[in-house]
């Protein structure tokens, strides 16, 4: 042991008693361990003559802080007269800092004559010594080799520390840079991996240890360097920090640039953590297999033509340093945008102008637009203004007929181009549903029709039937057409039907034209240009006819007419009312034939039957008898 930390007293008697009792001890000085805990025998004394002999401490220097803890007892076991003096823990504290040593005097008296003798003895109090590294010198180096196939829990090495009242140590360790992964095991000062090494990201460190025994104050620190050999290291990128130009029409999902990875792993395994100044650019780029990819539209026309990526890899363990990428947007001529990209417009038929709403816009602020042309299945049947946009027919486009421009299907479907001045295009598609409007007016299908005769004994009603007109128009009401004219006593239905008003009389003739007239809504009803004349003249009967039943005749109008049904003549129900008039036409025709040549007939007839045998041959005058 070191000088100084102990200090040995050679035993001396300090004080001899002659008296008539004696008492001797083992010994004068006796060392006593500072942190002592428990009983410890100190002293033993002789007393004689032993019946009768009493041993006692009767003083005690310093009486603080710890003179309780020494006690004289008769030592068990052994001879009469036979004392120990012992220590005892717990009674008080034993600080050498303040009490250094006790003296203490022990007495024995024998009883009979009352006679005393004393002797005093020394009670040195040892201190507790600190804990040491015995290295011979500050530090020592624990290499760890093949650091990355150390698993959790696994020991490193050992560092140690000695204390010569073997009390109980406990170490703690900081390290130089702060590092996870490993640790001193508190009790018995191993390093000891606190998870798998190929997870740490360091190929040293300097450890500062310490060491207490509880006791006094921590020794140390004890500087020990660790080196892990093979450790795992973090992936490095050797062409970042720069700046690169992006093309703004590069498509989503391209490749722009290639970064230069490396790792003591599988450089695809590599993860990348991309932050973006501005913050909302991030979502703009991203970074896989070591590519940056383009994940947004890029726009040199938009607010944000340079943006900084900062990049950091890492391995699943071990992270880069950041890294920076300035990407720089480049201008790239873009077409110009046309909305709406689709749009429908009705419009009549025929030479027309049409007004789409169009909104052009030209990526490129400087560039300016026109309209270019027009593509169609017909082309040159339309036209646009290269500034406004209007389309305008070249042609009469007439859904009616057939022999004129008609697209099919309809509607009309067009494709605008719009270029602008470095001859990018835009389109749109523009379709023109044309609807069949009134632009034809009625016409009759026969140039005349014959005059109608009335006989003066048949009351007034239908008389007759105008010939039939159509209209060209495709749907209705365009192509609905009515009938219209009158003449004095007479009238035309809207059915088409001619009707009198009132009897003829023989020699009466009326004469009047009738029209045809469609009911069309754009722009309005058209009358026919040309209209038919009607003529009716009277005529008398020869003789009254029998009264007869009044027909009523029902008149149905006219129903929609086109050129098919014009055609053959009308409807069903025309026929009918037509074979009606025409049977009562020729009954009365019978009737008068019956009138003006078979009465006449039967009474010349019946005058020759009565007349008798003539004797001489007359001539007579057929219309007067009595003229020879």
């Amino acid at each position: 042991m070191m000088f100084g930390l102990s200090v040995f007293v050679f035993v001396g008697i300090l004080n001899t008693v002659d008296t008539a009792a004696t008492l001797t001890v083992d010994r004068k000085v006796q060392e006593l361990y500072q942190y002592k805990v428990g009983s410890m025998e100190l002293f033993k004394f002789k007393c004689t003559p032993a019946p009768g002999c009493i041993v006692s401490i009767t003083n005690k220097q310093p009486s603080t802080p710890c003179s309780a803890c020494f006690q004289v007892y008769t030592c068990p076991g052994v001879t009469l007269g036979e004392y120990c003096l012992n220590y005892y823990s717990g009674q008080g504290a034993l600080n050498p800092r303040v009490a250094p040593r006790y003296v203490l005097t022990v007495q024995a008296i024998e009883t009979a004559t009352n006679e005393a003798a004393n002797v005093l003895v020394e009670v040195r109090i040892t201190p507790n010594s600190p804990p040491y590294f015995d290295y011979g010198q500050m530090s020592t180096t624990i290499t760890i080799a093949n650091a990355k196939t150390k698993k959790a829990g696994e020991p490193l090495g050992e560092i140690t520390a000695i204390d010569d009242e073997k009390d109980t140590l406990t170490y703690t360790m900081t390290t130089v840079p702060n590092i996870e992964g490993i640790e001193i095991d508190q009790y018995s000062g191993y390093l000891r991996a606190t998870k798998d090494l190929k997870s740490v990201c360091y190929s040293g460190f300097t450890g500062l240890v310490k060491v207490t025994d509880g006791k006094n104050t921590e020794a140390g620190p004890f500087l020990v360097n660790v080196e892990l050999e093979n450790a795992n290291d973090p992936p490095y990128i050797t062409n970042l920090n720069t700046e690169i130009f992006v093309r703004e029409n590069e498509n989503i999902d391209s490749n722009v640039y290639k970064l230069t990875a490396f790792d003591d792993g599988d450089v695809d395994n590599i993860v990348y953590t991309v932050s973006a100044n501005p913050l909302s650019a991030r979502s703009m780029f991203e970074i896989k297999n070591n590519n940056l990819k383009v994940k947004e539209a890029l726009d040199y026309e938009g607010s944000l033509q340079v943006v900084t990526l900062i990049i950091q890899a890492s391995d699943g363990f071990c992270e880069s340093p950041s890294y920076t990428l300035r990407v720089r947007i480049a201008d790239v001529n873009e077409p110009p945008v046309v909305l709406p990209t689709d749009q429908t417009i009705d419009s009549c038929e025929g030479n027309v102008t049409i007004t789409p709403t169009w909104n052009v816009t030209d990526p490129e602020k400087n560039d300016s637009t026109i309209f270019h042309s027009i593509q169609s299945t017909n082309n040159g049947w339309f036209v646009i203004n290269e500034r406004t946009g209007v389309v305008t027919t070249t042609v009469d486009y007439d859904v009616d007929d057939v022999n004129k421009p008609k697209k099919s299907p309809n509607p009309a479907v067009l494709t605008v181009i719009v270029t602008d001045t470095q001859g990018l295009t835009g389109t749109a598609t523009l379709s023109i549903r044309f609807s069949d409007c009134n632009d034809n007016a009625p016409y009759f299908t026969a140039a005349s029709m014959e005059p109608i005769e009335v006989l003066d004994c048949l009351p007034p009603g239908p008389k007759g039937v105008l010939p039939a007109a159509t209209d060209d128009d495709i749907d209705a009401p365009n192509n609905v057409v009515s009938y219209s004219g009158s003449g004095p006593g007479v009238e035309v239905l809207p059915s088409g039907d001619i009707v009198t008003t009132a009897a003829f009389t023989p020699g009466q003739v009326t004469r009047f034209p009738a029209y045809a007239t469609d009911e069309g809504t754009r722009p309005g009803p058209l009358r026919s240009k040309n209209p038919i004349w009607v003529t009716i003249y009277g005529t008398k009967c020869l003789t009254t006819p029998a009264p007869t039943t009044t027909l009523t005749t029902t008149t149905t109008p006219r129903p929609t007419t086109s050129k098919n049904i014009a055609a053959f003549g009308g409807t069903k129900e025309d026929w009918a009312i037509g074979a009606i008039i025409v049977g009562v036409l020729l009954g009365l025709l019978c009737l008068f034939m019956l009138i003006k040549y078979g009465v006449p007939a039967m009474q010349r007839s019946y005058r020759k039957s009565r007349k008798p045998p003539a004797r001489h041959a007359r001539h007579t005058h057929p219309r007067n008898p009595g003229k020879a």
